[in-house]
């Protein structure tokens, strides 16, 4: 039985570390797979990025994937909860959706994040 994953292309930490302070506005959706309101957080997510007039890359990091990046998601993320989306511009962490919202709360954070 194949496991669900997000729509967005995943990002690894290495990517990250490449590539992150390039990327003008990216969210990254922060999941694992024993989550299971992460299928209604993507569909939500999803749901705001086509209803929005910025061109914004999307992306997804499965947390289970990763133990290695325990500091990073902890620390530097403060990421405290799945799912959570965390907006960024060129490395920079702009904002987060925490838990399980609907696309308004993600469409008002884009409007936020990457005025």
């Amino acid at each position: 039985m194949e496991v669900w994953k997000p729509s967005s292309k995943p990002i690894t930490y290495e990517e990250w570390l490449e590539r992150g302070s390039a990327m003008d506005r990216l969210v990254i959706h922060f999941w694992a797979k024993w989550n299971n309101v992460d299928k209604q957080a993507d569909e939500a997510l999803q749901q705001a990025l086509q209803a929005s007039s910025k061109s914004i890359e999307a992306r997804c990091f499965d947390t289970d994937e990763c133990p290695d990046t325990f500091d990073w998601l902890r620390s530097d993320l403060k990421l405290v909860t799945l799912p959570t989306v965390i907006g960024f511009s060129k490395g920079t962490v702009l904002g987060r959706v925490i838990a399980l919202q609907g696309a308004q709360a993600y469409q008002e954070a884009f409007a936020d994040w990457f005025a």
